[in-house]
């Protein structure tokens, strides 16, 4: 054996060592995702390398067929091998069913079946003779026939597939990765350029540079963890984002950033990529220990104090290999500020809400009580005749008994308002009867109607029962708040008051009248508080506060019912207010 061959025997079956230790070493570490594909691809070369070492060692054409024909097992395959690793790389190992990976080998194993029955077809050579290249060193020199060539079309074909996927990868991502593609891809170029030397010079090199192929693809996968990350990430890492997106590895270490959170961490790639989380990351423990879920942080820097809601969730590949971590960090500053602001002037309108509390409970009461002394003096003066009082100071003492009532309903009003808004008020349940219930409608409407030409109806249709359950206090004010609106925009006409079964569990109480009727774009807005109808018709004459109807409202709610309106203008109003017959939650 010459000593050029000889050396070239030596390095490629060390090499075929080196591979089949790195095989079995990747398959022992095959939990590692892609360490199996690659652990096969490894395999093969290292067949194939010292399949390649021993044709170097022989000058015996009938040896030299029959090494060539082992070494279409490895080297037929590999090419397979090194797309299943291309397509794991790259994530697309979706694409890795049973059915498709035996549809990549048909090729590749009819190929390995035609060359072991050859001499009975020859469709991978027509003929093979020894060829000397230099000093003594041969190698075998067939004339390949249709198959062999259809098998190398298809080899280039995956070839091209796979170094354009590659292509298409490096276009996409960063430069730590696109450092990691180009490695790929000179490692699955070189075996290829090597093989078009052999078929022009008839040396052969491949067996060499496929084992570099291999050994590279090894060092990439446990040094740089080939396939944690890459290109998942990138697909997940939009660079327009504004949020700050950053990938790691199972390790815990930075695989990726994007422009929005390398400006939060405020340093260059070259220090962020490669490196632990919280060695880049000054506040990197506040992230706790990367537990999957989320979580707002509070950051201190130069500009001052910012808010981060962050989100940590796993990544995973196929068969659910955990490839890492992708951390995406929102800022949520404006959204916090506003938040403070909004519990500022929460927290601002109870202590108003309180204040107001406290004056109607204690305030209320000190008006209440000299304005009732004043109702007193009003009325004992007016019915006293013989203290010589003239009809002057008698409408005067009239205006001011009226005012005086007035206030006094006012502040009644503004107390049942306070109730309803703060949840005190609580309604008391009791039997009463339909007879009374009219009875009491009648007296509420007899002052309110008094000199004027309104007739006042009260009906009870077919089918009320005789006895109602309800809080007759509170169903009073109700009447009286709608009467007393009938009566006050009703200048003549009728104003009729009827009780109805609606259905198996309600019963409704309907105010209606011939007044002036409620304008359209007033009514959306009768039952707020403080809300009146201000057309110019009406302005004139109401003066109240605009509690009445919001009062009305939320105590039919309280009592579990609801208030209807139908009104027009010049033909009047109705309010139909249906109440059920037992009580609602919260009624005592």
């Amino acid at each position: 054996m010459p000593p050029q061959a000889q050396n070239y025997v030596i390095v490629l079956i060390a090499s075929a060592i080196v591979n089949l230790a790195l095989a079995v070493y990747s398959w022992r570490s095959r939990e590692v995702k892609g360490a199996n594909a690659l652990a096969v691809l490894l395999l093969l070369v290292a067949e194939w390398t010292f399949i390649g070492a021993l044709k170097w060692a022989t000058n015996d054409l009938q040896r030299e067929i029959f090494l060539t024909r082992l070494g279409f097992i490895g080297g037929t395959t590999s090419v397979v091998a090194i797309f299943i690793v291309i397509l794991t790389y790259l994530n697309r190992d979706k694409f890795l069913t049973r059915r498709n990976i035996a549809l990549l080998y048909f090729i590749p194993v009819s190929t390995i079946i035609l060359v072991w029955t050859n001499d009975h077809h020859h469709l991978i050579w027509t003929s093979a003779e020894l060829k000397y290249v230099q000093d003594g060193i041969a190698n075998l020199d067939p004339s390949y026939s249709l198959f062999y060539w259809l098998q190398i079309t298809y080899a280039y074909s995956l070839m091209v597939i796979g170094v354009g996927l590659l292509i298409a990868a490096y276009s996409k991502s960063s430069t730590l990765y696109r450092k990691q593609i180009a490695t790929l891809l000179l490692g699955v170029i070189a075996p290829w350029i090597l093989h078009v030397l052999h078929l022009f010079t008839g040396i052969d090199l491949t067996h060499l540079s496929l084992s570099i192929t291999g050994i590279t693809m090894m060092w990439n996968l446990f040094q740089h963890q080939l396939f944690d990350i890459v290109p998942i990430a990138q697909d997940i890492v939009v660079e327009g984002l504004e949020d700050g997106i950053i990938t790691l590895n199972t390790a815990g270490i930075i695989t990726d950033v994007n422009p929005s959170a390398q400006k939060l961490i405020g340093k260059s790639l070259e220090h962020i990529l490669e490196q632990p989380l919280r060695k880049v990351f000054p506040q990197g423990h506040i992230l706790g220990d990367s537990v999957p879920g989320q979580r707002e942080i509070t950051l201190r820097g130069k500009n001052g104090k910012k808010h981060y809601d962050v989100k940590i969730s796993p990544i995973h590949g196929e068969e659910n290999y955990t490839l890492g971590e992708v951390l995406v960090m929102r800022d949520i500053t404006a959204r916090k500020e506003m938040e403070e602001k909004i519990a500022q002037a929460r927290d601002e309108a109870v202590a108003a809400s309180n204040t107001k509390t406290y004056l109607l409970n204690n305030v209320t009461n000190d008006i209440q009580e000299p304005l009732n002394t004043i109702l007193g003096h009003t009325e004992s003066l007016e019915t006293r005749t013989e203290s010589g009082i003239n009809p002057k100071q008698k409408d005067i003492l009239k205006n001011m008994h009226e005012s005086a009532e007035q206030l006094l309903n006012f502040i009644n009003k503004l107390v049942h308002q306070a109730q309803l808004e703060t949840g005190r008020l609580k309604l008391h349940y009791d039997r009463i009867r339909t007879a009374t219930l009219i009875t009491e409608i009648q007296n509420i409407a007899r002052p309110l109607l008094q000199n004027k030409p309104i007739d006042f109806i009260t009906t009870a249709s077919p089918g009320m029962p005789e006895n109602l359950r309800g809080d007759l206090y509170w169903l009073k004010q109700i009447i009286a708040n709608l009467v007393s609106n009938a009566a006050k925009y009703t200048e003549k006409g009728k104003i009729e008051v009827t009780l109805q079964l609606e259905e198996e569990d309600f019963w409704s109480l309907s105010v209606s009248d011939t007044g002036r009727g409620i304008p359209k774009e007033a009514q959306e807005k009768i039952f707020e508080p403080f809300q009146r109808d201000e057309t110019s018709l009406v302005r004139a004459q109401d003066s109240g506060a605009g509690l009445g109807l919001a009062i009305v409202q939320q105590l039919t709610t309280l009592m579990g019912g609801e208030i209807t309106l139908e009104s027009a203008l010049k033909q009047g109003s109705t309010f139909t207010i249906s109440l059920p017959f037992e009580p609602q939650d919260g009624a005592l």
